[in-house]
């Protein structure tokens, strides 16, 4: 099962609202953002890249969440997922509330992702490094 396929599944069972945006959807929203943050989303780690406002790191999962929900407090309510994986894009995006992200998060295997709100002036990357990066 896909990483989407298995968060679609989470929240089914689970009744929280999540959406995935259509293929052609995620193109234009991850291009724009792309666009406004000069990212090169042809780079396989593109946060390596970026000039970051803060990092830090978590050595475990209370960590995650402890440092996740630190970021998260300065987010609007609804939150972009791009579902980066360690993969190249193109990638999945799906939306959901800022209070359903750790719930939504913790219950699958880990991947990479980076998330921003609809206000876009902020992108917070979670990296195969166990590491938040805000930009």
């Amino acid at each position: 099962m896909s990483i989407t396929e298995e968060i679609a599944s989470f929240c089914t069972e689970n009744q929280v609202t999540v959406s995935f945006l259509a293929d052609d959807e995620c193109s234009s929203l991850i291009s724009l953002v792309a666009d406004k943050f000069k990212l090169d989303i042809n780079r396989l780690f593109m946060w390596e890249d970026v000039k970051a406002v803060d990092r830090l790191e978590y050595p475990d999962p209370a960590g995650w969440e402890n440092g996740l929900n630190k970021y998260l407090q300065d987010f609007q309510n609804e939150i972009f997922v791009v579902i980066t994986d360690e993969n190249f894009y193109p990638w999945s995006v799906f939306i959901c509330c800022k209070q359903d992200l750790i719930r939504i998060l913790e219950n699958q295997k880990y991947f990479e992702y980076f998330l921003f709100d609809s206000l876009q002036q902020r992108l917070l990357f979670d990296t195969h490094h166990n590491e938040f990066i805000l930009w």
